[in-house]
């Protein structure tokens, strides 16, 4: 995202990271569907290693150039972060108001804002 200007005139950026106005959110259902893509993933991979064919596996799964001489746990981690980068919805906070932006759809550039209650 880069940065965006709250109602409350606050510029929320995320280009450090960690962010603290950072993070993402994901419904149950989301959850469930990268997990167990991310689990059937892992099986694959570690089917590869054990007949031989790791490094195709690697070439073929992820995109040039990613390197074939990572360790197989970095591999694995690699595998659940494509996973879940792909459902969700990103969201954000104000520091200053503490409005969040909830993103409508994942990747695109539409937001939903909803502000604090004064309740």
């Amino acid at each position: 995202m880069g940065k965006f200007p709250c109602f409350c005139g606050n510029v929320i950026s995320d280009s450090l990271y960690p962010s603290a106005s950072a993070g993402t959110l994901r419904w149950q259902d989301e959850f469930e569907t990268c997990d167990r893509e991310a689990t059937k993933q892992v099986a694959e991979f570690l089917s590869a290693i054990e007949n031989g064919n790791r490094d195709e596996w690697i070439s073929i799964y992820f995109s040039p150039p990613y390197p074939l001489d990572i360790a197989n746990h970095e591999v694995i981690s690699d595998i659940f972060t494509m996973a879940f980068n792909a459902k969700g919805h990103e969201v954000y906070r104000c520091s200053e108001c503490e409005r969040i932006y909830l993103q409508d759809e994942f990747y695109s550039d539409k937001w939903i804002c909803y502000e604090k209650s004064s309740s």
